[in-house]
Order: C-alpha cells, then sequence, then structure tokens
C-alpha cells in the first residue's frame, strides 16, 4: 500500500533479463475534498492539504520492459534465383 501525499512517486520495475525501468506516479487532487469543506471546515482541509491526505494516485502504472538483449530480427529471405528458360520446340 502507498501513502498518499502531494507529491509524485517513482516506480521501479526490475526483472533479471530486462533494463530497470522507471516511471512517475502522479499524485492528483482528489474531489472528496469539497466533501471535506462541508463536514470539517477549513481547518480540516488546510490539514488534509499539508499531509497529502486529499491527494491520490493512479491504481495501476504500465510498465513496459526491454529485453537487455534483444531477439535478433527475422532473417530476410534470399532472393530468388535467376533463371533463364530457353523455348523449346
Amino acid at each position: 500500500m502507498v501513502t498518499k501525499s502531494k507529491h509524485d512517486i517513482l516506480v521501479a520495475c526490475e526483472k533479471p533479463g530486462f533494463q530497470t525501468t522507471q516511471v512517475i506516479a502522479k499524485s492528483t487532487f482528489s474531489g472528496t475534498t469539497f466533501g471535506n469543506i462541508l463536514a470539517g471546515g477549513i481547518i480540516g482541509v488546510a490539514v488534509d492539504a499539508a499531509s497529502g491526505a486529499n491527494n491520490e494516485y493512479p491504481e495501476s502504472v504500465n510498465v513496459v520492459l526491454t529485453p537487455l538483449n534483444p531477439a535478433p530480427a527475422p532473417a530476410q529471405p534470399a532472393p530468388a534465383a535467376k533463371t533463364s528458360a530457353t523455348p523449346t520446340s
């Protein structure tokens, strides 16, 4: 579980045979803060803003891992041999 914060977080993924990849998960403002204004007033909003409690991160982050030694490109087929046909009678 990731604790809420007003700061973005760096997500690093490692797997043997692949390059380490890093992505940033952005902290975004949560719409529930408006309900907090009604329930807790300005002081509640100020406390949540300072602690980052009114922010949230995406539920999931997609990371594409790149192999360290990518598979070689498929070999190109050899060009067809040229033949000359001699008409027969």
